[in-house]
């Protein structure tokens, strides 16, 4: 129950009127429980989502639409060492970077512009040997959208300079295997 009481003006008596309220703090009883249950199962599933991206061997950005970083895996956390993440909530990113912040790192790949492209034309794009150091990267740039709106995008950038060496690795090696071997033919041509 709930009481009130007031006061009478011009006697000196007062008005007790009591109230059941079993019904209101039952609801809220619901209602709390409800609120745990289900911030207990996003907890759950956001810790989930974390893994599953902290997981991936590919640098993964999470990008809003005026291009500043708001959440960032392991990986890119390696590949872009100055962005700072917040040390409470796993790769959250807190010092509002931009995407144009990552370009120092890219050698001339303007990734704000590809991002803005790939955002206004709600469109995926992806580049292939892009330079990043002593790396070379596969950048993907998969729009977020909702309704006809893009709202941000996904970044994932793939480290595939091993597979590029062995690429040019076995191209040199059959262009030189077929040197070494065009020669000797040639003479032997020549001599029947």
């Amino acid at each position: 129950a709930q009481a009130k009481i007031r006061h009478v003006p011009e006697s000196d008596g007062y008005i007790f009127g009591l109230y059941n309220i079993t019904q209101q703090v039952l609801s809220m009883r619901v209602i709390e429980k409800e609120v745990k249950n289900r911030t207990q199962l996003y907890n759950q599933e956001r810790a989930r989502l974390m893994a599953s991206v902290n997981g991936l061997q590919q640098g993964f950005l999470i990008v809003d639409d005026k291009q500043m970083i708001s959440l960032m895996n392991n990986k890119a956390q390696e590949m872009f060492p100055s962005v700072r993440v917040s040390s409470v909530q796993s790769g959250h990113v807190v010092d509002g970077s931009k995407v144009g912040d990552l370009n120092k790192y890219l050698e001339g790949f303007e990734l704000n512009k590809k991002m803005e492209e790939a955002i206004k034309g709600n469109k995926y794009e992806a580049f292939n040997d892009v330079e990043f150091g002593n790396m070379i990267l596969d950048i993907e740039i998969t729009p977020i959208i909702i309704g006809d709106d893009a709202i941000g995008a996904v970044v994932l950038l793939d480290d595939v300079t091993e597979a590029t060496m062995m690429e040019r690795s076995k191209d040199e090696f059959f262009s030189i295997a077929s040197h070494e071997l065009r020669t000797p033919l040639t003479a032997i041509r020549g001599n029947s």
